[in-house]
């Protein structure tokens, strides 16, 4: 570019030099004849002035081709420097571009590294989707676990309430029942006691009034006593040994003559004198086994809730205990006021 230029201004200068010589030379030849116009031949001047006009003439025709060649030769160096320009340009951003070539390069490298890291990350965050999917499955399968859970608890406690409801109502319906059989067993029981009472306080009555007992032995199996054991009596040697010993047939002495003596056999009758034992049997009725089936019953219930609970079967215990109680109280008063009972005691105890 600089050549070119350089160019152009040795051509313009070269033009000016010349303009300034044709100036130079007219200026001179119309100083001369001014001078000595006498002295000059005027024949040489027109000579000479032909010369010079006609070199003039070839020099300005060659200056203006000259210059219109200068003219063409700027266009074409204008053109020519434009795109020279952009060559240079080019070349110029080339060389900007080839000293950034280390540096692309060197970024390459790093953009390949990080790449690579974004691999291993990549990698890694897919692990760890995967670890997350797996973690969310099993919270969702907890979550339904909980939720089954709940919903069977809360069935659990349903059907527990039911199965308590069911006890309670059971357990009414036992204890009502076994205050319905209480109260049975109690009715006979008090029949029983108030029979006893009722026959003793005859017998009493009549041996007190007649100084004898009426009733003969009636043999049963029903109750274990002497009466099991048949005994032969001899009336005459009985009658004998009395006589012997002076008796008499006065009330005072109706002990010692054997009228009217006393037997345990005197009062048992069909109504009177059974074992509890016949008498539940006959009722259909056994409190052992009853008590032991309820004692396995509260053992289970206590198994199941694992806590103690009263049951009702104890207060209809404490009243068969009671009643027994009675009945033997009764018994025992029967068998202090009859002296029948002693004189037998002491025989059993003299057979054995």
């Amino acid at each position: 570019m600089s050549v070119f230029k350089k160019l152009k201004g040795s051509f313009q200068t070269a033009q000016q030099d010349i303009v300034d010589g044709i100036r130079a030379l007219t200026s001179t030849d119309s100083q001369s004849r001014n001078v000595s116009s006498k002295q000059i031949n005027l024949d040489a001047g027109a000579d000479l002035l032909y010369r010079f006009q006609t070199n003039w003439s070839l020099i300005y025709h060659g200056t203006s081709e000259s210059a219109q060649s200068a003219e063409e030769v700027a266009g074409l160096l204008t053109s020519v420097l434009t795109v020279w320009d952009k060559y240079a340009e080019s070349v110029t951003n080339f060389e900007q571009e080839t000293r950034k070539v280390s540096g692309v390069f060197a970024t390459l490298a790093q953009l390949h590294a990080l790449l690579d890291g974004l691999q291993q990350d990549f990698l890694i965050a897919e692990k760890q989707l995967n670890m997350l999917e797996d973690i969310c499955e099993e919270q969702d399968f907890r979550n339904r676990c909980l939720k089954e859970q709940k919903s069977l608890a809360v069935y659990k406690a349903k059907k527990e309430s039911e199965v308590e409801k069911l006890k309670v109502d059971f357990a009414q319906l036992h204890a009502r029942k076994m205050a319905e059989i209480e109260s049975v067993k109690k009715m006979n029981l008090q029949e029983r006691a108030e029979a006893f009472m009722s026959a003793f306080q005859e017998d009493v009555n009549y041996y007190h009034t007649h100084g004898h007992h009426d009733r003969l032995p009636v043999k049963t199996f029903l109750v274990p006593s002497l009466s099991k054991i048949e005994l032969d009596q001899d009336s005459q040697a009985l009658d004998s040994f009395l006589g012997a010993n002076g008796g008499s047939n006065e009330p005072g002495n109706l002990e010692s003559s054997g009228e009217g003596v006393y037997f345990e056999d005197d009062y048992i009758t069909d109504y009177s004198v059974k074992e509890d034992v016949d008498f539940l049997e006959e009722s259909g009725y056994n409190s052992s086994s009853v008590i032991r089936e309820m004692e396995l019953e509260d053992s289970f219930y206590e198994k199941t809730h694992g806590y103690d609970n009263e049951c009702p079967h104890d207060e209809v215990t404490d009243g068969l205990e009671r009643v027994d109680d009675n009945v033997c109280d009764i018994s025992q008063t029967r068998n202090d006021n009859d002296p029948s009972f002693k004189d037998n005691k002491n025989n059993e105890e003299i057979i054995e």
